[in-house]
């Protein structure tokens, strides 16, 4: 994702999408998370059932898409440390680095 990504709800599945087709991570932008904060706080304000409802769901959303990633994070990390494969750091924005970077630490201890 190239530049400031605006994030919707069909922007969140296509990354579920996306991050459940394969083991490599989906490149996102440092400011996915931030956009998606964004996105929850918009929708959520409104009044109506079904933004309720689609809150819900981006929610739900997330915490898959965040599930999936921090596991291909610990399974590039291990990856890293038993076969001294070296791990795509572009694919991960700046917090999932610093994870993966104390999981490759950790595990080297």
């Amino acid at each position: 994702m190239a530049g400031k990504p605006v994030v919707t709800y069909e922007t969140l599945r296509e990354i579920q999408r996306n991050e459940k087709k394969g083991e490599m991570l989906y490149e996102l932008d440092d400011s996915f998370y931030s956009g998606v904060n964004s996105y929850v706080k918009s929708r959520g304000k409104a009044d109506d059932e079904m933004s309720r409802t689609e809150v819900m769901n981006a929610q739900r959303i997330l915490r898959d898409i965040m599930d999936r990633r921090e596991r291909k994070i610990l399974n590039q990390a291990l990856r890293s440390v038993r076969a001294n494969e070296k791990a795509d750091l572009d694919r991960m924005t700046g917090n999932e680095k610093k994870l993966f970077k104390s999981i490759l630490d950790t595990l080297k201890k």
